[in-house]
């Protein structure tokens, strides 16, 4: 069982690369515009709000210089390059999706261990209170010890338990957030603002 685990893991961590569309991968893709995804780096990994919007400003004249007809000379090349953003685009989506599945993956199989070890430690703690009655054990550095756990409340019908256990709660408040939007859309509320005019990039 722990060998066929091993085997998973690895066929998990060799997974064939991310090839997309253009038959590229992801890394041929970073290669081909490395001084655009150096400027995403910097944008993402930089504390410093200066150097931030330098690689911003960077990526997007990068941006302008590739992919817009009246720079470039070929507009067979500025076609190519525009599907080749986009492929970067999924690409990195793609890699998300994938690492999340991998995370759950391992989530799985952590769980599985830790179901292992349970069982484990059950069995050793049921044989020690019904065939031997030890409450401790040792090794040459590792110790069994049956300890008492403390007492554990089981409600079995709260409905019949008598008022005087209850502890009266106060009311939360909960923002409205989608009456808050409309009465922004008429008039300034204090304490917050409705952003209008708002775009979004879609890629397809």
């Amino acid at each position: 069982m722990a060998t066929k685990t091993v085997k998973q893991s690895e066929q998990s961590a060799n997974e064939m690369p991310i090839v997309l569309q253009s038959g590229l991968t992801i890394d041929d893709l970073t290669r081909e515009m490395a001084p655009f995804m150096a400027s995403v780096t910097e944008q993402i990994e930089s504390e410093d709000p200066a150097m931030q919007e330098t690689a911003t400003l960077f990526a997007r004249e990068y941006i302008g210089s590739v992919i817009d007809d009246r720079k470039v000379e070929k507009k067979g090349d500025v076609l190519a390059v525009r599907d080749r953003l986009a492929e970067l685009y999924f690409a990195y989506l793609h890699l998300a999706e994938r690492i999340r599945k991998a995370v759950q993956q391992a989530e799985t199989m952590a769980r599985r261990q830790e179901r292992f070890a349970e069982i484990i430690r059950s069995n050793i703690e049921a044989w020690m209170l019904t065939s031997w009655d030890a409450k401790k054990i040792t090794g040459h550095y590792r110790e069994f010890r049956i300890s008492k756990n403390p007492n554990k409340l089981t409600v079995l019908d709260e409905k019949q338990i008598p008022e005087e256990f209850f502890d009266e709660v106060p009311a939360t408040k909960v923002l409205n957030k989608t009456r808050l939007a409309q009465a922004l859309s008429s008039g300034p509320v204090p304490g917050a603002i409705l952003e209008t005019n708002r775009t979004r990039l879609d890629i397809r």
